[in-house]
């Protein structure tokens, strides 16, 4: 991630991404599982964090997902999804499920509000990889982070590189959290992970 912002209404966040293959998702697994079926960029986000670095989930933590859906950037849409394994609040409960484990998620919706946008550029002549942008403004009320200033979270970025299909992660580089390899089992890469999150502090001007 390269930019993180805020105003008394919005988080901003901005990504530039070099990756071999550029931001090409082929959404096979929306809306559940988008992780797995090629690129993307995302962010977690813990309210309360009062005990950081802790093991449990709490209510409010969310895994926040971005990706651009389709063949290539002239044919395609923004794709956003929440993940919430607890919230009260809940309204689209569901289940992430493999022959090895199951993870619980009171709510998997898109955030109200959130915003996208993608710019792709040419493939650099030298190494072949794909430059991108991806900028994100998504209503802190939406993040249950009503007036933060001042105040720290729990947080992490990510960023998911596709294969040369463009149709399966081949891995997910954290800012602070666990790099993955490939998808071998959904709800181990969905289930989120609190005690591997950094820290975030609003500052006060």
């Amino acid at each position: 991630m390269r930019q993180a912002m805020y105003d008394e209404k919005n988080l901003y966040l901005g990504y530039r991404v070099w990756a071999p293959n550029g931001p090409r998702n082929v959404g096979s697994e929306l809306p559940y599982a988008p992780f797995v079926s090629g690129a993307y960029v995302d962010f977690y986000v813990a309210p309360d964090w009062r005990l950081p670095q802790r093991d449990r989930v709490f209510d409010g933590d969310v895994r926040v997902l971005v990706a651009w859906i389709g063949k290539d950037m002239k044919a395609g849409m923004v794709f956003q999804q929440g993940f919430w394994q607890i919230c009260e609040q809940g309204e689209h409960p569901w289940e992430i499920t493999s022959p090895a484990a199951t993870v619980h998620f009171d709510n998997i919706t898109e955030v109200p509000g959130l915003e996208a946008a993608y710019k792709a550029e040419n493939a650099d002549p030298t190494t072949g990889r794909v430059p991108y942008t991806v900028e994100v403004a998504v209503p802190l009320e939406s993040l249950g982070l009503d007036d933060p200033a001042g105040r720290s979270i729990g947080f992490d970025v990510s960023v998911g590189v596709a294969d040369d299909s463009g149709a399966e992660r081949t891995r997910a580089a954290h800012w602070a959290g666990l790099t993955e390899g490939r998808v071998v089992d959904r709800p181990g890469s969905t289930r989120l992970l609190p005690h591997t999150w950094g820290t975030l502090r609003f500052v006060v001007e």
